[in-house]
């Protein structure tokens, strides 16, 4: 009996503290703390430090923490419409001009690193039109190139591609709408419009498509990838395939988790949100 006693009391207090772990890991209420921006962003990204990054229509770099205060600004010399912006990386940021095809590295308070003092453009012939670019881990770029529909991996120290990975047996070249990629724990997730974010190995190896189609952007949290649509923030567990969603105060353009917050920016304004 007392070992029946002690049995329940342990599944019990093991119930009340997997509660509070959902609770803690769930919110669902979004509480408004300050308008960040009075312009819209045209690129997000958060690094390792929860430091909001955005651009502007100007080509404007800001840092923000995670109350929302400007840290830092970076204003390119030649103005170019921003394309993509990654800050996962901290000390390596970054920033792609694709109607240039430019592209510049800052550090971590945005000062251009060593030979991007001036945005540099991609040095060989084989790579036609870069429709998208990230960061390796590996320090070199993946690149989806237009010219032979193909994924590509860029050595930055030897300008020169090293890995070549032919997308015309996968997707239907006439159709295809490739908005942003992103390398994560080993893999490589290339989001089409058309057809939903495609998965590849970290060696460019077509592994399958997770069926979210219409994307323009999304990001990872954890073991999660999430990406907004209209006025819902969704999650997608990359391994276990479960779901979890939650509803925002207004229709977002982009939706980015900054430490305890959650940074929105719709296409008028940005704002910073906590959880309740």
């Amino acid at each position: 009996m007392k070992y029946t006693c002690i049995t329940y009391r342990h599944c019990l207090l093991q119930i009340i503290f997997c509660l509070l772990i959902i609770t803690t890991c769930f919110p669902q209420t979004l509480v408004l703390v300050r308008q960040i921006s009075s312009t819209p962003a045209v690129a997000v990204s958060v690094d390792k430090y929860d430091r909001l990054i955005t651009a502007d229509k100007k080509g404007n770099i800001t840092a923000y923490d995670t109350l929302g205060n400007a840290l830092y600004s970076y204003s390119p010399a030649v103005v170019g419409d921003v394309s993509m912006l990654e800050a996962w990386r901290s000390m390596q940021i970054l920033v792609f001009y694709r109607d240039l095809q430019q592209y510049v590295q800052l550090d971590r308070f945005l000062t251009p690193l060593p030979g991007y003092n001036q945005p540099v453009r991609l040095q060989t012939e084989e790579i036609g039109f870069a429709r998208v670019m990230t960061l390796a881990y590996d320090d070199q770029l993946w690149i989806f190139d237009d010219t032979d529909f193909s994924l590509k991996k860029y050595n930055l120290q030897r300008q020169k591609v090293e890995m070549n990975s032919p997308l015309n047996l996968i997707l239907k070249t006439q159709d295809y709408q490739i908005t942003w990629i992103r390398e994560y724990q080993n893999q490589l997730f290339v989001a089409d419009r058309n057809s939903g974010i495609l998965v590849f190995d970290n060696l460019g190896n077509y592994r399958k498509v997770l069926p979210f189609k219409g994307l323009n952007y999304f990001q990872f949290l954890g073991e999660e990838l999430y990406f907004t649509d209209k006025e819902t923030l969704y999650f997608f567990n990359i391994y276990s395939h479960s779901q979890r969603s939650i509803k925002l105060p207004v229709a977002a353009k982009f939706a980015i988790l900054v430490g305890r917050y959650l940074a929105i920016y719709t296409d008028k304004a940005g704002f910073l949100y906590s959880f309740k």
